[in-house]
């Protein structure tokens, strides 16, 4: 009778499928699951993808790189002062997000930074290159220099930021008298970063 036969229908949907192909018709695409659904991978198993893989994750995004380049020239930095790092060249910035010597966080999310300088400044000399988060100081790397005419400072740091949010590179330089950062084409004074995909 009808009962029967969609009960018996019922039990076959509802039972485990085991085959090893599932294709769709031509022309069509395939579905597994509607919206609301949970599709559930067990522990143990394995997807494997030898295709592009879409709406999984995501990448990292609104990527900048700047830097002082040699035709920025070298920049002057006052002794014993908090002075912003100027960087008028662009390798890139995917958002355009870099301007005025500071980066804008576009969103909130977690962003990672590094910045670097290369300097003249005297040997054992202090000198300090910060992230400034909203025009304080958010992390410092200190380091004192000794036995060459140049040398490289860096800091590194992953910032929790909301939209708007901005982050500025300054340095500091214990002598009593202005020297330099260099502008140079190998790029060994710049500032780059990202939002981080999580």
């Amino acid at each position: 009778n009808y009962n029967s036969i969609r009960e018996y229908i019922r039990n076959i949907i509802m039972s485990t499928l085991e085959t090893n192909l599932i294709q769709p018709a031509t022309g069509t695409a395939l579905q597994v699951g509607a919206s609301g659904d949970t599709i559930t991978v067990p522990s143990g198993a394995t997807i494997v993808n030898s295709g592009t893989a879409t709406g999984f994750g995501g990448t990292n995004s609104d990527l900048f790189f700047v830097y002082k380049s040699a035709s920025d020239g070298d920049q002057s930095i006052p002794g014993t002062t908090q002075t912003k790092v100027t960087l008028a060249t662009e390798d890139y910035d995917t958002g355009s997000n870099f301007a005025s010597d500071k980066y804008t966080a576009p969103s909130d999310g977690k962003y990672f930074f590094s910045a670097q300088v290369e300097d003249d400044f005297t040997s054992g000399q202090r000198r300090d290159l910060s992230l400034y988060k909203n025009g304080s100081a958010f992390i410092t790397t200190r380091q004192y220099s000794y036995g060459t005419t140049r040398h490289g400072t860096r800091v590194v740091a992953v910032l929790d930021l909301s939209a708007t949010d901005y982050i500025e590179v300054y340095i500091y330089q214990g002598d009593s008298g202005a020297r330099n950062i260099n502008g140079i084409d190998t790029r060994n004074t710049s500032f780059f970063g990202y939002k981080i995909n999580t």
